[in-house]
């Protein structure tokens, strides 16, 4: 064969290899930068991975939220009620001003129903009211990953008092017993819930509650000073003043 023939043939071989081959490289790369995340390229040069990008992003864009309802003893709705979703605040990782931004707040519906939405998942649930507190709060996560709460509110009246015979600084006790609605109950909490809070006598024995949920089974409990303890009962109803005399026996 004529070298010249023979030189003619090769060169037409490569450049066929070339046109085939140049194309199915480009395709083949081009799939599999958009499988991993990148864009097709069709200039013909990899592109760069989209990686970095999506890192900067976060992993979600908020909390689904709180969806919840406010019932009172009775298990009725309390319509109208300041619900408020406390963040956790800690000094070692923020400045308050920057958690009191995070906290969000709406209002009960005629039924009770309330919805928080881009709040901190173990927010606290706050109420603000002059005549209603909190007595409880039952939790449960969704599969859609919001919250389900349940907030159950007492009246409260206000209770003050004095002690003779005491101390200053003496401990005054407060314990009163609350039935719960079915909707609350559990497992833990059957049917009664005791609320408690504890005071200190003033100087001139006098100590105040401020307004708290009382029942028809709210009693008071101090150091009778002998080792022992006094109670006294304290009125359902209306401004609640009890005096307890230690001198008495």
């Amino acid at each position: 064969m004529n070298p010249r023939t023979l030189l003619h043939i090769l060169l037409v071989a490569v450049v066929a290899v070339v046109i085939l081959k140049f194309p199915e490289q480009r395709s083949t790369e081009s799939l599999a930068d958009y499988a991993s995340g990148g864009e097709p390229d069709l200039s013909g040069e990899r592109p760069e991975r989209a990686r970095d990008a999506l890192d900067e992003l976060p992993l979600s864009t908020s909390f689904p939220g709180i969806r919840g309802e406010a019932i009172g003893l009775d298990g009725a709705g309390v319509a109208g009620l300041r619900v408020e979703a406390v963040p956790r605040f800690d000094l070692a990782q923020e400045d308050e001003p920057e958690a009191a931004a995070r906290l969000r707040s709406t209002t009960s519906q005629d039924d009770g129903s309330f919805e928080l939405f881009n709040v901190d998942p173990d927010s606290t649930l706050a109420v603000r009211s002059t005549t209603l507190a909190l007595l409880c709060e039952r939790r449960r996560v969704q599969p859609d990953g919001s919250i389900s709460a349940l907030l159950v509110l007492a009246p409260t009246s206000p209770v003050a008092g004095r002690v003779s015979g005491g101390r200053p600084g003496q401990r005054v006790i407060l314990r009163a017993n609350h039935d719960l609605p079915l909707a609350a109950r559990t497992a833990e909490v059957d049917r009664e819930l005791v609320f408690e809070r504890e005071v200190e006598t003033r100087s001139d024995g006098s100590f105040d509650f401020g307004r708290v949920p009382c029942s028809n089974s709210t009693l008071l409990e101090t150091d009778d000073g002998r080792g022992g303890l006094r109670r006294a009962s304290v009125p359902y109803e209306g401004t609640l003043t009890v005096n307890i005399d230690l001198r008495q026996p």
